[in-house]
């Protein structure tokens, strides 16, 4: 996965409630001096939460995402469309040497966000108590709790996706057992 870093210029391609996440936790007083440059948001629908949180911050949006491809010293596009058409889409037309994470890797990036947040406040608030265990040994649990929690929703969003993947598989097997008319599957490639 790519490294995002302080000063990595980025764009979003799908201004929904992911981007809109993405976008609160970046401009947190936890990311200030590490924060990445979001040069970009682009979604078809204009009431999209994550193209609103955009604007506000003062982000260029479009609705058409090759327009990102245009804009300066772009290092990394981040889609979080779920639309695997337009990953493909993205992947071969994108400006070389320029990076995609695309929307299953994006919610690892999501994830490392929010446990880089939780990190920051975690290490304010264990400097203002640092002569009290119990405040201390409250907020580790605290911690502990909400980096659980990520990973419960990592686990549940990897099982869904299994899911759909199996149901998707037994309904392609039950369509092609069930024909009684020769049958050949050929792939994009042929």
């Amino acid at each position: 996965m790519e490294r995002i870093t302080e000063g990595s210029n980025i764009a979003i391609i799908g201004g929904g409630m992911v981007c809109k996440e993405i976008l609160q936790i970046i401009f947190s007083d936890s990311f200030k001096g590490q924060r990445p440059n979001i040069l970009g948001v682009a979604d078809i629908n204009d009431s999209a939460e994550g193209l609103k949180c955009a604007r506000e911050k003062g982000i260029y949006t479009t609705d058409n995402y090759k327009e990102l491809f245009e804009l300066k010293d772009l290092d990394l596009i981040i889609e979080v469309t779920k639309n695997e058409n337009l990953r493909e889409t993205i992947k071969k037309t994108k400006p070389p040497g320029v990076s995609l994470i695309d929307h299953f890797e994006a919610v690892s990036v999501w994830n490392l966000f929010q446990i880089e947040e939780e990190k920051a406040k975690l290490l304010k608030k264990l400097q203002n108590n640092k002569d009290d265990f119990g405040k201390i040994k409250k907020l580790f649990e605290d911690f502990s709790e909400h980096f659980e929690k990520i990973i419960a929703e990592r686990s549940n969003y990897s099982q869904k996706i299994r899911k759909e993947l199996l149901e998707s598989e037994r309904t392609t097997c039950e369509i092609i057992q069930g024909s009684t008319i020769p049958t050949f599957v050929i792939n994009k490639d042929h």
